[in-house]
This record gives structure tokens, sequence and C-alpha cells, in this order.
């Protein structure tokens, strides 16, 4: 075997001159299979590699294929000779650091492949690499940033598989309090999307990354703000959009209805229908693509302080040259920050009040907006102007009907939320509109009234009262608590027993009542009563006279019978021989 490594590696240097990607990868093959018979090889390769990267970290030059090569090599074949290539990873590191800017693309992507062959085969900690990764971000490589973004998500998620790495973990989200805040808007925004992706898919979904990403909510990129904000509100959609979701709908439906007429009138093949199934699957999965919109109330309810981080976007609103979606966007978190927290930001109300027109185009927007902002905690002076704003910018008989039902609809959010913010008079002039002609303001009316009979009946009047309304109900003063006194919820157990203990008396009346049916089935018989064997009174049964007939004893009974049934039977003899004889005479 010695004679052939010789002979074998005295023919790789000779190839070496002519071919040396196909040396490489077959001296590749071969050192993996006996790595101490190959050592002077790799020795030679490791030399050359060497000089190559001195001439690359002073001057980067375009000639770099067999540069690459070298460096694919060592990485494969570093797990047989860890020693000699204790320091490769820091060289390659180390360049991509300090010459990223000037190396030439494919020899970018060729040395971060190395890296991470480095780093799933345990040479290379994972610290340094993500490090490093989160600052190749800025490079102007759209493919490396793909390639990045796809090795940090996934090592992350490999490390926190089977236990949570705290102290990984704590060091790369303090590592990212400066990658969102810093000058390069490219590695910002990756860094936050890698981010994003960590917490949906449950890697990193404590507090700590919930307040960084809550930085970038102040972030003067626009696309790095939209982020952040879309994540709070878990939606993908910006205001504005409904009606190019509205148009893709009808342009599916119409594609849907074309295709199905095509199947129908078309003649019938078989690649002809698998085209036209392979078609109707692709429109029912796009049908299906629509995510839950809810808003993502875990993370906002992780965030440290939210009366300043609200306070502070509120500031931001008011300040910013955003587009006007966008700051109905900011409008929108700070009212679900008030909402899941019960805060109290009274200067948001005017400021949304001025845009509470029926012209404003994203005004539906702005109501859902007001109306989850209310909560019983918020004055109800806070409220009462912009209740009588909806009433007479939205409710008047100069509105159309659709602005007349979403201005009563908006009301009855806010009341139901915050009933001491109407008062009477503003109630029964709103309840007239009961009785109005379009249907949809009549039902919004109504609605409104049916709320008041359960929160607050004393405001309207006794027509619009229930029969069976409390008129002592009425909500607790603005400020006033009611002390618990037991458990939320016991009385269900009580009133569970009570049921169970009421069933049990009907299940006993109703079998009391079939027994009862019983005994009068009984006493109805032919004036027969049955005795038990058990009674000593020599097997006679006292019956009175009214009742019928004595009964004698048990043996007297059956030796009645017994007569009756020889009378029968010497009856039916003397038939049968009358019978015989006048047949005879008839003979």
């Amino acid at each position: 075997p010695g004679g052939y490594n010789q002979e074998h590696s005295f023919v790789l240097c000779c190839h070496s001159l002519s071919s040396p990607e196909m040396d490489l990868l077959q001296l590749q093959n071969i050192t993996k299979r006996d790595p101490a018979g190959y050592k002077e090889e790799f020795n030679l390769q490791l030399n050359r590699f060497q000089s190559l990267y001195k001439i690359f970290l002073h001057k980067p030059s375009k000639d770099y294929k067999a540069f690459s090569e070298l460096v694919s090599y060592l990485s494969h074949v570093a797990t047989c000779y860890p020693k000699d290539l204790a320091t490769f990873p820091g060289q390659i590191a180390n360049l991509l650091e300090t010459q990223i800017s000037l190396l030439e693309p494919e020899l970018r992507r060729s040395l971060v492949t190395a890296l991470i062959l480095l780093r799933n085969r345990g040479l290379l900690p994972p610290l340094q690499l993500l490090q490093l990764a989160f600052k190749l971000f800025r490079c102007p490589d759209k493919a490396l940033r793909t390639l990045l973004y796809n090795h940090i998500v996934a090592d992350i998620r490999n490390v926190n598989q089977k236990a949570k790495d705290a102290k990984l973990n704590r060091a790369l989200q303090n590592y990212m309090y400066t990658m969102i805040a810093d000058p390069s808007d490219v590695a910002a925004r990756k860094s936050l999307d890698v981010m994003i992706e960590l917490y949906k898919k449950g890697v990193w979904n404590d507090a700590k990354t919930v307040n960084v990403i809550s930085m970038a909510c102040f972030n003067k990129n626009t696309k790095i703000l939209v982020t952040a904000l879309k994540f709070f509100l878990n939606t993908d959609v910006e205001p504005g959009e409904d009606e190019k979701k509205k148009k893709n709908k009808q342009a599916i439906s119409e594609l849907e209805r074309s295709i199905l007429t095509k199947r129908n009138v078309a003649k019938k093949t078989r690649a002809r229908e698998k085209k036209f199934k392979k078609a109707l699957k692709d429109i029912h999965k796009e049908k299906h693509e629509e995510e839950d919109k809810s808003p993502n109330w875990p993370a906002i309810e992780l965030i440290n302080d939210p009366q300043g981080f609200a306070e502070r976007l509120f500031n931001f609103v008011k300040s910013t040259n955003e587009r006007f979606e966008v700051r109905l966007m900011v409008l929108n978190l700070v009212s679900r920050l008030i909402s899941c927290h019960s805060l109290l930001v009274l200067n948001f109300y005017p400021f949304v009040q001025r845009y509470l027109t029926s012209h404003q185009r994203h005004v539906t927007y702005l109501l859902a907006i007001l109306a989850q902002a209310s909560h019983e905690l918020v004055p109800p002076d806070a409220l009462e102007a912009v209740i009588k704003t909806l009433a007479d910018n939205f409710i008047n008989d100069h509105s159309t009907p659709e602005a007349m039902a979403i201005g009563l609809n908006t009301m009855r959010a806010i009341c139901s939320r915050c009933p001491l913010a109407m008062n009477a008079t503003l109630l029964q002039d709103l309840a007239q509109y009961k009785t109005h002609r379009e249907k949809g303001v009549g039902q919004a009316a109504h609605a409104l009234i049916v709320l008041f009979r359960e929160v607050n009946p004393q405001l309207l009047i006794k027509k619009d009262r229930a029969r069976d309304t409390v008129l002592s109900r009425a909500p607790t003063e603005y400020g006033a608590s009611t002390a618990a006194t037991g458990l939320e919820g016991l009385e269900l157990l009580n009133q569970e027993d009570e049921l169970h203990a009421l069933e049990k008396d009907q299940r006993r009346k109703k079998k009391k009542g079939q027994d009862g049916d019983d005994d009068d089935d009984d006493e109805d018989m032919d004036g027969w009563v049955t005795a038990s064997d058990d009674e000593d009174d020599g097997g006679w049964e006292s019956v009175s006279e009214e009742e019928g007939m004595p009964v004698g004893s048990e043996e007297e009974e059956e030796e009645g019978e017994e007569g009756a049934d020889d009378g029968e039977d010497d009856g039916a003899d003397g038939a049968a021989e009358e019978a015989v004889g006048e047949w005879g005479r008839a003979g």
C-alpha cells in the first residue's frame, strides 16, 4: 500500500499542471478514505493556499478560481486534519470581513459556503459565524444575503431544537440591538426579517426579541418601519389595498368560471382533462391562501413599557412625513396598545377626531381604530366630543344611508366599551332612526336601543324600553370599582348542582307516576286479588261485599278449574256420539 500511495501521489503531482480541478476532486475523495496516506499531498495544497491567501488579503484579483477550489478542498477535508486547519476558519472569516467589497461575487459565495460547511461539521463556533453573517448583510449581493439568511434561521433553530441555548440567544439578541440601528438599511432590514422569522417559528418568542423589534417602529426607513408595524399588527395588507384584494378575488372567480366553461365545451381527452384539473387545483390553492389576520396580541403583551411606547409612537405619527397609509398603521398600533393594556393617551382621540368626515377615503379604518381604543377607564369627557362629531358628520338627513349606518354602528361599539359617554338627549334623537326607510339604518338604530336596554335603560324613553327591562340597571360611575366577594364563575357551579337535583326529582316523580298506573291496573281486575305465600291467613282473603264475591283458597280454585275441564270433555264426547248415530241412520 505504501508503494501504491507514492506512485499515485506522483501521478497526481504530474497531473496537477494540466487539470488541477480534477486532481483536487480526486484528491479530496481519496484523502477522506486514507488521511494518513495522503498527508504530504494535503500539506502541498495547504502551502499553496497560504501563499494565495496572502495575495488576496492584500489585493484581491479577478483570477479566483484556483483559490476558490483550494478553499473548497480544505473545507471538505478539514475533519481529517483538525489540528493543521485550526486557523483556517479564522482566515476565511478575516478575508470576508476585510475585503468583502473587493472580492468577486462567486468567490464571496464560495467562501461563505465553506464556512457554513465547517460550522455544520462542528469546526466553527456558532456565535462567531452568526455575527459575521449579520455583518455580511451589508454587502450589495442579493444571492449572498439569501444564503446568509437561510443559514442564520436554520442554524439558530437547530441549536435550540433540543433545548434552549440561553447563552447563545442572549449574546445574539444583545448584538441585534446594534444591527437594528445599523447605518446600512439593507443590513437592518434583513436582521429584522431574521428576528421576525425566528419569532414565528417559536425559537425566539420572548420579551427581549419583541422589544428589539419594537425599536424598528421608529426607524427612518419606510420599509423597515412598515415591516415592524406589520409584525405587531399581524397583517400584510396596508389600508387601501382592500380594493385590490376584491379585484383579485373577482379575477380568480372569472378565471375559474371560464375554465369550467371550456371544460364543458371542449372535446374531452386525457391530456386536456389533466390540464383542467391542474388549473382548478391552482385556483383553489389561491383561494385558501388567506391567513389569519388577527392582531399579534402575544407580541403586544410582551412590550416592557407599553405606556411609554404608545406615547412615543403617537408623537412619532404627529411629527412624521410618511404617507397617510403608514401613519394609519401607526395609529392602529397605538389603538391596539391602548386596548390591550387599558392605557390613557388622551390626546389620541382629538387627533383622530379631525379625520372623521364622511368623504375620508379610509374612514371605516379610522372608525375601527377609534372604537378599538375605547375602554372603561377612558374618561367620558374624552369620548363625548367624538360621539358628537360622529352624530354631526355621519348621522343627519344629508348623509347617505351607508354613512348613517356606519356612524350608528360605531357609536354602539364605543358605548358598549364606555357607556357613560352617551347622554339621554342624543340617545333619544338617535333612537328615532329605528323607523328609517332604509333597512340598514333602522337595524343599526335598533341595535343601539337594545344595547342601552341592557346597559343603562334609564336613558331611553318609555316606549323604547322592553317589558322585562329592569330600570335599576345602570353602569358604574367612572373610577368606581367593585371588590370581589368570591371566585368568578363560582355561581355557575351552584346552578349546575341545582339543575342536577331538579332533574333527579323529575325522574323520581316520573317513576312514581308509572308505579301508580300499574297499581290502578291491578285494582281494575275482575274482583281478583293476588295473595302472597307469606301471609298466614290459611289461604283466605277477606273481600268486602261491595268488591265482589268471596273467593276460596287456591286448592278449591284448582279443583273448580279441573271440574270445568272434565265437563267440557264429557260434553265433547256426547256430541261426537250423537254425530256418529245420525250418520249411521242416514246410511
